[in-house]
């Protein structure tokens, strides 16, 4: 246990170099550019995400405004097919992704 705890603290990689000499060099995954890039692809997707459901629950509330909950499976897949048909959902569906992605 406490072997794989120092082997997080210090993770080695064991490389040949030009030279012919064996030596260790910390992995990629510990330097600042590629951390600053993994927290920016998931900022992107969790924001891509996050506006997605909140436009498509601000599109199923503008349903519901009008008419009833769905009873069964079929009326739920018939709600969810026109939800994504408004015209206000689609428009703002590249609008939102636009934002999230930017």
């Amino acid at each position: 246990m406490y072997f794989e705890l120092d082997d997080i603290n210090r993770r080695h990689t064991f490389y040949y170099s030009t030279y012919g000499a064996f030596s260790y060099s910390p992995t990629p995954d510990n330097y600042l550019g590629w951390n600053w890039q993994r927290g920016a692809i998931a900022g992107t997707l969790a924001s891509l995400a996050t506006e997605t459901s909140q436009l498509f629950s601000a599109s199923w509330e503008l349903m519901l405004s009008k008419y009833e909950w769905p009873k069964n499976f079929s009326q739920y897949k018939i709600f969810f097919r026109e939800t994504m048909r408004l015209d206000s959902f689609r428009y703002n569906l590249k609008n939102k992704v636009q934002y999230s992605i930017a």
